[in-house]
């Protein structure tokens, strides 16, 4: 498999960083795509700006209908309808975090 083709036609998730916009770019691979995985983070090794994550979720975590305490979080900070379809439909989604903004 050529990995360079995989990445050349993926549609960045994320607003495409502007220049001298400061961010780390994250890849995330689904779990099926070891292989992938594996050579993504080889090649990043040295790359400060840039991470590579395997998709480790299985299932939804709350599955039971059993009551619980409201989270304290307004929102749940990994849910990413975005990623989860590039995930489905693709071997791999790309995300930019941008920096936080410096006082």
């Amino acid at each position: 498999m050529e990995f360079e083709a995989v990445l050349a036609g993926s549609s960045a998730v994320s607003e495409p960083r502007l220049r001298g916009q400061m961010g780390r770019t994250v890849y995330i691979v689904a779990r099926d795509h070891p292989e992938l995985y594996a050579y993504l983070r080889d090649r990043f090794t040295c790359d400060g700006a840039a991470e590579v994550i395997l998709d480790r979720r299985v299932a939804e975590r709350r599955r039971q209908d059993v009551p619980f305490d409201p989270d304290r979080r307004r929102a749940d900070r990994r849910s990413r309808p975005d990623v989860e379809r590039e995930l489905e439909n693709r071997s791999h989604a790309i995300i930019t975090v941008p920096d936080p903004p410096v006082d």
